[in-house]
């Protein structure tokens, strides 16, 4: 049934999270059922596009964004900081791609 599905989704994005590939472990840290140990494992990633995605992953751990919130990228520190309330979808996506700043997409409605 459904609840098989989402355990063995979930085993698998377990699995991914530790995959040597970035752009695997980036998509991880992306998806919505990724669980909370394997957030908290990809906020400490080497990739900075992962600890990016992360930061503004919306079931991301409070102590995980208080860490990205002093991050040693700038993108990183200001998405962990973000208020989720005020981020609405396409602000979320151009975060995603990378086609907008910070300030712009937040607040937008």
């Amino acid at each position: 049934g459904a609840g098989f599905r989402q355990n063995t989704l979930r085993a698998g994005l377990t699995r991914l999270s530790g995959d040597e590939d970035a752009t695997v472990r980036w998509a991880v840290a992306l998806h919505p059922n990724t669980l909370p140990a394997d957030l908290t494992r990809l906020s400490r990633d080497n990739d900075v596009n992962v600890r990016r995605a992360l930061a503004i992953h919306p079931h991301a751990l409070p102590a995980d964004l208080t860490r990205l919130a002093e991050d040693g990228d700038r993108l990183v520190r200001e998405c962990a900081a973000l208020d989720r309330n005020n981020l609405n979808a396409r602000g979320h996506q151009e975060l995603i791609d990378g086609s907008a700043s910070v300030e712009f997409t937040v607040g937008m409605n």
